[in-house]
């Protein structure tokens, strides 16, 4: 197994110590994307709840990208909310 550590020149730059993106390659290949905030690659953070969300699923998609893959690729996710009040909003983007 081998464990490929990708980062996105697309996606905000964390410097936080751990890997945003992660490629495991052996038998078939699995792609983790974690970490994914709403601060734009140039440090911006937008400012509403959608243009945020918005923001985060761009950066997903950096990443994906970076890794060779797409959205279509994506078997699961999970999303963090600040608060349950933006549930409805979150789904729609």
């Amino acid at each position: 197994m081998t464990l490929d550590h990708i980062s996105s020149t697309q996606a905000h730059d964390l410097k936080s110590g751990y890997a945003q993106c992660v490629a495991v390659s052996g038998h078939a290949r699995t792609v983790y994307v974690s970490g994914q905030i709403p601060v734009g690659s140039d440090g911006t953070v937008p400012n509403t709840f959608v243009e945020q969300a918005e923001q985060a699923w761009a950066n997903v998609e950096a990443q994906l990208k970076a890794a060779g893959l797409g959205m279509n690729n994506i078997v699961r996710h999970t999303t963090y909310l600040s608060d349950r009040k933006h549930r409805a909003e979150n789904s729609a983007v």
